[in-house]
């Protein structure tokens, strides 16, 4: 969390560099790491989620192999499509 979209190590910066700038999607929605409020940032995102179909979805995979972030404490039984956690 915040970390702009303007810094090297920022995802936003990455996905927007290789993909949404050449490819030119109709829709691409990203995750805002640097809104004051994370959970308000998980709810807007989660809204969006629940709103339509997801057409694809690009996510990071960490050094140890963990998909889009879900580092322990992950929740895996929610029904919550984010979540801000403590690590």
């Amino acid at each position: 969390m915040a970390l702009p979209a303007t810094h090297p190590a920022s995802f936003r910066r990455y996905l927007k560099a290789r993909i949404v700038d050449r490819v030119h999607p109709g829709a691409f929605h990203f995750i805002e790491g640097d809104r004051p409020d994370p959970p308000a940032e998980a709810r807007r995102v989660g809204g969006l989620i629940r709103m339509v179909e997801i057409d694809a979805a690009f996510v990071g995979i960490g050094e140890n192999g963990h998909l889009a972030f879900n580092d322990p404490p992950a929740d895996f039984e929610t029904e919550e499509p984010y979540l801000v956690v403590r690590l």
